[in-house]
């Protein structure tokens, strides 16, 4: 099994920066909530997005596409699995 570690850092740029670098050749997964994915869709860093949904309401939430006004994004689904109550959803920026 592979071994995990934290980094912390001022920008998602930054943090980026140093997953390439530490995976080397291999593919960089982000794992977070909507705040983290809007900052990556901003900085242009997402190639790919999976948006994981549950019907369970827990107050207001958070928007996932909020404040991306002037950027031209296309999501094409790519993936879609159900499993239970989840949905999970895969899109090709």
């Amino acid at each position: 099994m592979g071994r995990i570690s934290f980094t912390f850092v001022d920008t998602v740029e930054a943090a980026i920066q140093q997953a390439k670098h530490a995976a080397g050749e291999k593919d960089v997964t982000v794992v977070g909530g909507p705040n983290v994915g809007l900052q990556l869709l901003k900085a242009g860093l997402v190639d790919e997005l999976q948006i994981g949904t549950m019907p369970i309401l827990l107050g207001e939430g958070q928007r996932r596409f909020e404040c991306l006004e002037g950027l031209q994004i296309m999501l094409m689904k790519t993936r879609l699995v159900e499993t239970g109550q989840r949905t999970d959803i895969w899109f090709t920026i």
